[in-house]
């Protein structure tokens, strides 16, 4: 008796769950449409677009440093101050950051956070924390 009940119940439930998802397939499921949010416009960049550059690329906001050393003592200084310290320094000494998007060639790695890369057009070469894949 008790395996017949538990078969029977199985059954059922399985039966409702197929029912449930044929419905929605057919655009019938159980949210009427006048419940349904409101569609929301897709959200707009304030980033400038970009301007076609292929292969490697520094965004804007990206931080060169003319040496190797400036930007590990970017990174000390700037660890420094998230712990609190008041008298850490200048986190951009030897420092800059990019205010448009540039292409760049690799010329060497270091690590994951430490790339030397030569700044297209201009061939300036420098030191970047930025990530790029390998």
């Amino acid at each position: 008796m008790k395996r017949t009940t538990l078969l029977a119940v199985t059954l059922a439930c399985g039966a409702l769950v197929a029912t449930g998802a044929q419905a929605q397939r057919r655009g019938r499921g159980s949210t009427p449409e006048d419940a349904l949010p409101p569609s929301v416009p897709p959200a707009v960049s304030t980033l400038a677009p970009t301007r076609g550059i292929a292969g490697p690329r520094l965004q804007v906001g990206a931080v060169i440093c003319a040496s190797e050393q400036d930007l590990q003592n970017r990174a000390v200084v700037s660890r420094k101050i998230s712990d609190g310290a008041t008298d850490a320094g200048d986190p951009m000494a030897g420092c800059r950051m990019l205010n448009q998007e540039r292409g760049v060639d690799i010329l060497a790695r270091h690590g994951l956070g430490r790339t030397q890369v030569k700044i297209k057009p201009s061939g300036e070469a420098g030191w970047t924390d930025s990530y790029f894949p390998q």
